[in-house]
């Protein structure tokens, strides 16, 4: 966002990243909430989330599941970096590492949960969002600060389209489903699980992402709190 693109779409957790950094970026719209999960193996003995402790999860660091995860724990009463072992690989490795059985859990986004459900014989603990207490809302758009003052009538459209592509795939499943299952290559059985555990999700929390911000920059992701710099657009 330093001038290279105009405007993006990806988890919460990136916007507190990109204002700490200085982008001049505001978000416009949600565009997605569900679909995070942790994924245990089935006879680990693991039914709490007390019960990771000592354990091994398989999480990409730092992005929203594993911001997620951190508070969690930390919700219970432990420490993320010290009772638990969290292995940092991609969500295709983290997938690999739980069929393999090298590790003990796996926090995951959709599709990749439900194929460690599926191909691993996994067992969902809990959904993130049920723990970190920050909702549903996992997402959204954001757009330059510059190109919105220049271009206001092009991100009003965008924001239109957003609401009107939300309220297609709600009405019409199976053709979100079929959609996915093009996209990401996986089975009818991946693609269900998955579609049944997300939803998009319009609304842009400002508090939800200012505690992600002030969380990760109490745990050193962020070298200042962007908290209050974290700003939504209202049209």
């Amino acid at each position: 966002m330093r001038g290279a693109i105009d405007a993006f779409g990806t988890s919460w957790n990136y916007l507190p990243l990109a204002v700490a950094e200085g982008a001049p970026i505001v978000a416009v719209t949600g565009i997605a909430g569900g679909g995070s999960k942790i994924v245990v193996q089935k006879d680990s003995g693991i039914n709490t989330i007390r019960d990771l402790k000592g354990k091994k999860v398989a999480v990409p660091e730092f992005i929203s599941q594993d911001i997620m995860l951190i508070a969690s724990l930390r919700k219970v009463g432990l420490d993320p970096f010290k009772d638990v072992t969290r292995v940092n690989v991609s969500p295709s490795g983290g997938v690999t590492a739980f069929q393999k059985r090298e590790v003990d859990a796996f926090a995951a986004f959709g599709p990749y949960g439900s194929i460690a459900e599926l191909t691993a014989g996994g067992r969902v603990l809990y959904d993130l969002y049920e723990y970190s207490g920050w909702g549903k809302a996992q997402g959204g758009f954001y757009v330059c600060q510059a190109f919105i003052e220049q271009n206001r009538e092009v991100v009003q459209a965008v924001v239109e389209a957003a609401v009107k592509a939300s309220d297609y795939i709600e009405k019409n499943r199976d053709e979100r489903v079929a959609l996915a299952m093009k996209v990401t290559g996986q089975s009818k059985e991946v693609i269900e699980r998955a579609v049944a555990n997300t939803q998009p999700v319009l609304e842009m929390p400002l508090e939800t992402i200012r505690g992600i911000a002030r969380l990760m920059h109490e745990v050193g992701v962020l070298k200042r709190d962007s908290c209050c710099s974290c700003r939504s657009w209202s049209w």
